[in-house]
């Protein structure tokens, strides 16, 4: 016999989900997520805490290298360009020429950039002057495997030297090798490669005894070392490049000192 529709309605709710099975099935998860943080934060907090990284590399006193040579500058007045790395490397003190470390970007970048007209090696570092009236020195002189191996103490004191080279041979660009040297050279932070917007003011007597004043363009460039692998060659090439067109442009002839550029003195 059919079951009267209030007594088929009864039987239903007698097995229908009630609202506190649906709370649960909620909770649960969050009860067991809550209690996986607090464990994991348990296991931290009671963890040794992880030594930092130590880099390989430190300050390596001037006698460990005392059995190489310090380079020659590759210098002459009234550069197009002269270039500044930072001290020379080992392989580059062994041979007695600047940038000879394997893999250097250093020569391949002024030739594919267009800044020689043919290939050269660091054997032929001293024909840069007469040849492309380029030149080539460092900041600090000792040699290292490293430039990590140097103290800043050290690099620091070489800056005033540097600087006075630069005004003594007038060169009408300084390009840095390196953005770690400009910051050292100019005291401040680097916060974009290539035209930096300092000047280096000199004054200079030129080929018909007439003082004059230039404005020395400074530039900044990455490290051409191979070590250096933050930047791929083709990077690296690009700032080769963008010196050429500085080089090329008629404003750097001879720059007369302006009101609004900041000096580097």
């Amino acid at each position: 016999m059919m079951s009267s529709p209030s007594n088929f309605k009864n039987f239903l709710q007698k097995y229908a989900y009630k609202t506190e099975p649906e709370n649960i099935t909620i909770n649960r998860p969050i009860t067991k997520k809550k209690s996986t943080k607090l464990e994991s934060n348990k296991s931290t907090e009671e963890s040794p805490p992880k030594k930092a990284k130590t880099s390989s590399k430190s300050y390596t006193p001037p006698e460990v290298y005392a059995h190489l040579n310090p380079l020659k500058d590759i210098i002459a007045e009234d550069l197009d360009i002269l270039f500044i790395g930072i001290n020379p490397g080992v392989k580059s003190a062994s041979s007695g020429h600047h940038f000879a470390g394997p893999n250097n970007a250093f020569w391949p970048g002024l030739y594919k950039s267009g800044l020689l007209k043919e290939p050269l090696t660091f054997n032929e570092d001293e024909t840069l002057p007469s040849r492309y009236n380029y030149g080539i020195t460092n900041l600090a002189q000792r040699p290292s495997r490293s430039s990590s191996e140097l103290s800043k103490d050290e690099m620091q004191k070489a800056v005033p030297e540097l600087l006075e080279k630069i005004k003594k041979n007038y060169p009408k660009v300084v390009c840095f090798i390196g953005k770690g040297i400009f910051e050292i050279f100019s005291g401040r932070k680097c916060t974009e490669l290539g035209l930096q917007p300092e000047k280096i003011c000199c004054n200079f007597i030129d080929s018909e005894n007439n003082l004059r004043s230039r404005e020395i363009i400074v530039f900044a460039m990455p490290s051409t070392s191979a070590r250096t692998s933050t930047y791929q060659f083709r990077h690296k090439l690009e700032y080769f490049i963008k010196l050429k067109e500085i080089l090329e442009s008629e404003k750097i002839s001879f720059q007369e000192p302006s009101s609004g550029s900041r000096e580097l003195s």
